[in-house]
């Protein structure tokens, strides 16, 4: 079901990305290609070790591809797909829940993402630019066991997706590029928990937000 649902997401990713390249044809001026690398960092619940709404993701690593085509003057349509991974914090989890031992893997985020930025050139080999933008956030969430006095519990999670939006800004210096990105959104998940031959399902909101620390190379 997952590899599926995958394959659905792919296709649309892939739409998205022509769109944003037709929307920006008005002139025939040069397209910048990006790809960067960096430090993913979780905020608000998704970070945080909290029983209650913690997300329990830890720091880890990201990455994006952007494309960047002027418009006019100042004026830049960015495009651009990310791919972040972060950890479960288990020993976090752990150390709240007494002698129960868990095992899980990683939040996979892919945010899919289009927008208006602005970019100035404050010396010759040196540019600034911020951008804002708006899309759609695909979230796999780990699938969780939980071993209480050898008995297993598992928890497992469905795709789930959001509108996203974010914004960001970086510097330029030559072919480097200097980039920081804050993505959100809102995903709601369907989880089953089975234990034994007994299992319930249930839906679930989770507030994904990320802070991309990332530096990249620019191609054309």
């Amino acid at each position: 079901m997952k590899s599926c649902s995958y394959s659905i997401h792919a296709i649309l990713l892939i739409v998205f990305c022509l769109s944003g390249n037709i929307f920006a044809q008005g002139e025939s001026l040069p397209m910048r290609i990006s790809l960067f690398g960096g430090m993913v960092f979780p905020q608000g619940d998704f970070g945080t070790n909290s029983m209650d709404k913690g997300g329990y993701a830890k720091t880890d690593f990201g990455g994006m591809i952007e494309m960047s085509k002027r418009l006019k003057g100042k004026a830049r349509w960015v495009t651009s797909i990310s791919l972040d991974a972060n950890k479960l914090d288990v020993s976090a989890m752990e150390s709240q829940s007494g002698n129960i031992h868990i095992t899980g893997g990683s939040y996979t985020t892919i945010w899919a993402m289009t927008g208006i930025g602005l970019e100035t050139s404050s010396a010759s080999n040196i540019k600034v630019y911020i951008i804002v933008q708006g899309g759609m956030l695909i979230s796999s969430v780990p699938d969780i066991s939980y071993y209480a006095e050898n008995v297993p519990i598992k928890q497992t999670t469905a795709l789930g997706n959001a509108f996203a939006f974010g914004f960001g800004g970086g510097v330029i210096i030559n072919k480097i590029n200097f980039g920081l990105r804050c993505y959100t959104g809102e995903p709601e998940y369907e989880q089953t928990v089975t234990y034994g031959r007994y299992s319930h399902t249930a839906k679930d909101e989770m507030r994904t937000t990320v802070l991309q620390l990332m530096i990249g190379i620019n191609f054309l």
